[in-house]
């Protein structure tokens, strides 16, 4: 994530942005993460980085990755 510029504050709003996912009762679209995800970084990242995203924390946040759907 450091090739993006994600820096530790950033990457905790991430992990808070994950838990909000899961605190949600319905799954999320994957285009929703991705406008969620850059609303809450205040950036514009493609689609293709907000899916390595979601791979990177895949180990690391199983419950919210599962919940994002294409």
């Amino acid at each position: 994530m450091l090739y993006y510029g994600i820096s530790a504050k950033d990457s905790e709003k991430i992990d808070r942005l994950f838990l909000d996912i899961v605190e949600q009762k319905n799954a999320v679209s994957f285009s929703d993460f991705n406008q969620m995800l850059n609303k809450k970084l205040n950036t514009d990242f493609a689609p293709q980085v907000a899916r390595q995203l979601l791979e990177a924390y895949k180990a690391y946040q199983p419950l919210a990755v599962s919940k994002v759907k294409e």
